[in-house]
Parts: structure tokens; sequence; C-alpha cells
């Protein structure tokens, strides 16, 4: 899967768990600072990821500074690419 199709998928779930419309989001977002994203909705976004490309997303592998759309986007994307 290319980063082109994780993207909106990952868009998705992320607007989701923050209860925005996606719209919103930007690459560049920053989910803490911008959106107030706490662990519960990191945790959310991680269940949505899990089931949406059949993966299961280590929770220690999101950073604790800033996560922006752009990371986790990429995150993805490295992983699905290992399997």
């Amino acid at each position: 899967m290319v980063r082109e199709e994780i993207y909106p998928l990952v868009r998705d779930i992320v607007a989701d768990a923050l209860r925005i419309k996606p719209a919103i989001l930007t690459p560049e977002s920053r989910l803490r600072e911008q959106f107030g994203a706490d662990s519960m909705h990191l945790v959310s976004i991680l269940i949505g990821l899990d089931a949406a490309f059949d993966q299961e997303f280590d929770a220690e592998a999101i950073p604790k500074s800033e996560v922006t759309l752009n990371w986790i986007v990429d995150h993805v994307a490295c992983v699905l690419a290992a399997r």
C-alpha cells in the first residue's frame, strides 16, 4: 500500500478519534497542540489503525513530543512495508 492510499484512511481515523471534520486536518497538523489530543485520543487512533490496516501498532512507538498527521502516515507506511 502506497502513502497516497494510506493518507486518507489515516486522516479519517484521526478525525473520527478527535471528533473533527477530516478536511480540517493537514499533513502538518499537530494533534496535541492544535486539537488537544490526549493519551485516550491516541489510543483510539491506534485502535482505528489496527482495524483499518489489519496490523497491530505499538503505542510505545508514539513520540512523547508533538505528533503530526504526517508522522502517523509515515509510521503506518513503515510498519506496513516491514510486514
